[in-house]
């Protein structure tokens, strides 16, 4: 059916991890730093030895300072290849940076006297343990690569220098983790054509069953620009497959377009589909709805609790409904709601949209309907990872099946995590309106997220939004 391959899932796995590490690091170098400067003997101490719970409360701002600045260096990206020096250059300024913040806030606090040695003696430490981690880490994955493990399966359209040029660069570099199962070229003259042990597998007509079948996780197009209308034709049918879309320019006017620029060792490689919620900013936004979804649920709980009475009062049935949607790279789960309808209420109806004054609905259901507190179990989804608290709202699979059919782009709206509220919904979209018009506020949101949107959003839906048009 679709490819459903969850490539840049891998990229917020490495951000995360190195994220951790980080967090792990920068704590170590306050402890460390503290024993090797009062408690080893090799600096002498004549004011007698501080007492240790000042300096642990240093941890949590380094915690937040040191990620907020790599995350600006661009050191949680997995796409791209920095060398070494680069990398060694940026951790240590960003570093640097973040004990000059960590100074500036020991200022403030006038009640303790933090040691200068010890100021000296924590940022060395905190450069080696940062410096160590990054490189082993970097170490590690490359020699997993190497080995054949986590590569992205890689297709290029375009047979030609170009499609060659990519070959080469990721042969010379198999640490980056790429691996080039074919190619694809309309040139008939090039259907035996093989470059570096990479063959041409068929013409363009043939990409779709080359993607899945091969499994691929990326499609390079290493097209000339008068083929420009095939290079968009490729774009628009690649929209229904959970692939992400390259292009290698020929040109430098390329770089004009709006899309993700990368560098494959030279090379500039042009990310077409390319979305802001990914590595990082995905891990970012998971650590807000994780944080929100938990303190709602604690403070909530009271009106939980007696809405769970309610519904069991009304007719005895069960308190929750489950029903199948399709979230986050076409994966279905089970969504969560507080029963609002009568039992066995689609028996005869089948699955078709709510409607206002719906005559399935309970007395309670039409009351959690209009406050959309029919909505509030799906935080347990939130924590589970299959929704977020702002996003595309979950279609069923057979209206996603529908809807993909009459829309091209629809499937666009599963490369993020749908959402118990959305930008479509704030602006009154939600229930039996219209498609089209939904589908345009979703694809808005995800090509111009950012926090200040997700907070515009959530706050517009406690103002105005679920309550005016929900039912």
């Amino acid at each position: 059916m679709y490819n459903r391959r969850v490539n840049h899932r891998k990229g917020t796995t490495v951000a995360f991890l190195l994220l951790l590490g980080d967090a792990v690091c920068v704590s170590l170098s306050i402890i460390a730093a503290y024993g090797f400067r009062f408690h080893t003997g090799f600096l002498p101490v004549d004011k007698g030895i501080p007492g240790v719970r000042p300096y642990l409360a240093l941890i949590p701002f380094l915690i937040v300072i040191i990620p907020t600045i790599f995350s600006i260096q661009g050191l949680y990206q997995t796409r791209g290849r920095k060398t070494r020096p680069e990398e060694l250059i940026k951790i240590f300024l960003s570093a640097a940076l973040a004990q000059l913040i960590l100074m500036a806030i020991m200022l403030f606090y006038r009640e303790f006297s933090y040691s200068r040695v010890y100021l000296i003696v924590h940022f060395v430490i905190m450069l080696f343990l940062l410096i160590t981690w990054r490189f082993s880490f970097r170490a590690v994955s490359h020699s997993l690569h190497r080995r054949g493990r986590f590569l992205e399966r890689i297709l290029i359209v375009g047979a030609g220098s170009l499609g060659e040029q990519v070959v080469e660069k990721i042969c010379q570099h198999r640490e980056l983790g790429f691996v080039v199962v074919g190619f694809l070229d309309d040139d008939s003259g090039k259907q035996t054509h093989t470059f570096m042990g990479v063959r041409v597998l068929g013409n363009t007509e043939t990409l779709i069953p080359a993607v899945q079948e091969l499994n691929v996780d990326s499609v390079y197009i290493a097209l000339p620009l008068r083929a420009r209308k095939k290079i968009f034709h490729i774009v628009k049918e690649l929209e229904d497959l959970y692939v992400e879309v390259r292009l290698i320019p020929d040109v430098v006017q390329l770089m004009a377009l709006q899309a993700a620029v990368e560098d494959l060792d030279g090379i500039p490689v042009v990310h077409l589909n390319a979305v802001p919620l990914e590595g990082w900013s995905s891990v970012v936004k998971r650590a807000m709805d994780l944080s929100i979804a938990v303190a709602a649920i604690v403070l909530l709980s009271p009106a939980w609790l007696c809405i769970a009475l309610l519904i069991k009062r009304e007719d005895g049935g069960p308190v929750y409904f489950k029903q199948e949607r399709m979230g986050l790279d076409g994966k279905r789960f089970l969504m969560w709601k507080f029963r609002s309808m009568k039992m066995d209420a689609e028996n005869t109806s089948g699955p078709v949209f709510a409607r206002k004054d719906d005559p399935r609905r309970t007395r309670i259901g039409s009351f959690l309907r209009r406050t959309s507190l029919d909505e509030l179990p799906q935080l347990i989804n939130v924590i589970r990872g299959q929704m977020s608290i702002v996003g595309p709202r979950p279609e069923r699979p057979e209206f996603v099946e529908k809807f993909r059919k009459q829309f091209p782009s629809y499937m666009v709206r599963h490369r993020v995590r749908c959402g118990i509220t959305g930008w479509a919904q704030v602006n009154g979209y939600r229930g039996q309106t219209s498609i089209k018009k939904r589908l345009e506020l979703d694809l808005y949101y995800i090509q111009n997220w950012s926090i200040g949107l997700d907070l515009k959003i959530i706050w517009r839906t406690f103002k105005s939004g679920l309550w005016k048009n929900a039912y």
